[in-house]
């Protein structure tokens, strides 16, 4: 079975031809675009926009769920879909949408309006990511030294604060001093703090009623950390999935203990598998770990030797629809946004063994390869 998980994290945003690539149907693209006021293929010529030349919340939110939501579709039509899902922070829109809890229209409408909310954000506020568990970080909160918050707890030994950027800046420099891991991240906005508050009633009111569908699958909240029930996808809950930290390792770990062990990330970079392993590796789980896109893949094969290794666990991939010579392949996006973690469903737990992100050991390769041939099928598209 696959999980399904989406993130804010990143780095600079491919818009235009990248997302043409990743099978945006012309609806898809319609739907998105009435809401972003442009063509997802603007606002530059070139196939590449980098964040610096966007407004950063109200376009890239919205484009990177259409790269999600493309990709859950394209994937889709592969024979793999989730059993499970999980969003982190904005990536809860797409999560949703793969669920089955909104509709395409109402997602697009979801990402666009809480983007467009944070751009009136004047805070001054970032994001610092650390290797730290949650408790050194209250410890470090709790000193009074740094005026900061603790925005998401992603594994037990990673967390993110969020913050105005000197106090954030303050704290790096004594992480460095104590020889502790932490990265300042490219996001202008210290989002799942007290600085989202002025944004509280803004957001409400752009949000109204959100139209809500019964699930078609599970979706682990990480607002809550817990399963969601009934229609909780309300206006107020996308404020708390604002302003609340995000709990991506309580749902992560209740995953793992409901005996998910396949994890396929959907977005640009797959930026949560270092905290899956770690997660998995406090409760002494194995899991397989695959992605969608890379940032330095450019040959468009991530996807293929992701399904190659799917297959060669079990997973009911549609060969001919992945391999056809017809299909444009899906080249790899640097997109400041969310990832995406699928839980397939057919896999052989027979089959399962530890491995890193897709691309292994020509062990690993000669397997998938006699797999594919074994059901008559070439493994490299032609």
């Amino acid at each position: 079975r696959v999980v399904e998980s989406t993130s804010m994290l990143g780095g600079r945003t491919a818009v235009g031809g990248r997302l043409q690539d990743v099978s945006i149907t012309a609806p898809r693209r319609s739907t998105i675009a009435q809401w972003l006021g442009r063509s997802l293929a603007q606002p530059s010529r070139s196939k590449s926009v980098r964040t610096d030349d966007l407004p950063v919340t109200a376009i890239a939110q919205p484009a990177i769920f259409a790269l999600q939501s493309g990709l859950v579709e394209l994937w889709k039509s592969w024979g793999v879909e989730p059993a499970a899902v999980i969003g982190h922070s904005i990536g809860e829109v797409a999560a949703a949408y793969a669920a089955g809890r909104l509709s395409l229209e109402e997602a697009a409408r979801v990402a666009f309006q809480r983007g467009r909310c944070m751009d009136l954000d004047q805070s001054d506020g970032q994001l610092l990511a650390a290797a730290l568990s949650e408790t050194e970080a209250r410890e470090l909160i709790a000193a009074g030294d740094h005026p900061v918050e603790l925005a998401s707890i992603n594994s037990p030994t990673c967390v993110t604060f969020a913050g105005r950027r000197d106090a954030l800046k303050s704290l790096a420099r004594e992480l460095r001093a104590a020889k502790r891991w932490r990265r300042l991240l490219e996001i202008p906005h210290a989002f799942h703090s007290a600085a989202m508050e002025p944004l509280r009633e803004r957001l409400l009111e752009a949000l109204g009623t959100v139209s809500q569908r019964h699930p078609a699958i599970p979706m682990l909240s990480t607002v809550t950390g817990r399963p969601l029930e009934g229609e909780a996808l309300d206006a107020d809950y996308w404020w708390q999935n604002l302003r609340r930290p995000v709990q991506f390792a309580a749902a992560c770990e209740l995953a793992l203990r409901d005996g998910h062990q396949v994890f396929l990330e959907i977005g640009p970079h797959p930026v949560l598998s270092g905290c899956i392993t770690q997660c998995a590796d406090e409760s002494d789980h194995v899991v397989n770990l695959f992605a969608s896109l890379r940032r330095d893949d450019h040959d468009g094969n991530v996807m293929l030797r992701s399904a190659g290794e799917l297959f060669a666990l079990g997973a009911n991939v549609r060969r001919s629809a992945a391999c056809r010579s017809d299909r444009r392949q899906p080249v790899a996006a640097d997109v400041n946004g969310a990832p995406s973690i699928i839980k397939v469903r057919s896999v052989n737990p027979s089959r399962l063994r530890p491995m890193r992100m897709s691309g292994g050991s020509a062990r690993r390769a000669s397997c998938i390869q006699s797999r594919w041939r074994e059901n008559g099928q070439n493994p490299t598209p032609h």
